[in-house]
């Protein structure tokens, strides 16, 4: 069945509408029509089957919801701290986060980036970011959107850390403190032995085209933050994200 996004689901609240452009995408291009099955979904991971009660307009439909849908809690909160690539590469990583099951998308700028934005620039991405989330979201039949921050400088997110449980920066330079497996084999220990429900909080920071210089690798290893070697083969940026998020969410999930 077809996923469709709201804001916000009111558990109590038994019929609800349809955004405008949900509603069209709904009734202009799937042409679906009253009584028609499908799935709402909202940003903190609440999914309902619903049937499509009444459409007033081709901006307006309105859904009755049916089922809570259950799912089991992830193992692992993932949160990624990216270098900020070029234009279009950002917007593939964004893609990929939401279809992999990234928790949270830091952009961070950082001494090799190729791209720096004013705040009035990165609001204009943002937008556009989350709706390749929504895409993103529908497609994967991701219950729960990765969340965006907002783009900061690798020094002050080093001052200003998320709360979490381990954390590795991923570096293509020589002088790495250990190797991938090793990284992974700890963080499995440490799922493993922990007793709490809620998901382990792990951060990892991946480099922009260029990697991240040694002053920052050296400051993030000041935090108790160690650099993790990428092997033999020199991976573009994007790949790097899509190998080490996909690695440690789906063989720890």
């Amino acid at each position: 069945m077809h996923r469709f996004f709201i804001e916000q689901i009111n558990e109590n609240e038994n019929l609800l509408w349809l955004s405008p452009e949900e509603s069209r995408h709904a009734i202009g291009v799937l042409r679906l029509k009253e009584g028609n099955k499908i799935f709402v979904f909202d940003a903190t991971g609440n999914e309902f089957e619903a049937r499509i009660s009444t459409i007033q307009s081709k901006n307006q439909v309105q859904v009755e919801l049916l089922a809570k849908q259950f799912f089991e809690p992830a193992s692992i909160e993932l949160l990624v701290a990216q270098g900020f690539l070029q234009k279009h590469k950002m917007d593939w990583i964004v893609e990929k986060a939401c279809e992999i099951g990234v928790g949270e998308l830091i952009p961070l700028e950082t001494e090799f980036s190729m791209m720096h934005l004013s705040s009035e620039a990165f609001r204009k991405v943002k937008n556009r970011w989350h709706k390749i989330l929504l895409g993103a979201a529908k497609q994967s039949g991701n219950v729960r959107m990765s969340r965006l921050a907002d783009v900061t400088d690798f020094d002050s997110f080093l001052e200003n850390l998320p709360g979490y449980e381990k954390a590795f920066l991923f570096h293509s330079g020589k002088d790495a403190e250990i190797n991938v497996y090793p990284a992974f084999e700890e963080v499995r220990a440490l799922i493993q032995k922990r007793k709490e429900k809620k998901p382990f909080r792990l951060l990892i920071f991946i480099g922009p085209e260029g990697g991240f210089s040694k002053n920052e690798v050296e400051s993030a290893k000041q935090k108790g933050i160690r650099s993790v070697g990428l092997g033999k083969n020199i991976l573009r940026a994007e790949t790097a994200f899509a190998v080490i998020s996909g690695w440690f969410k789906i063989f720890l999930t």
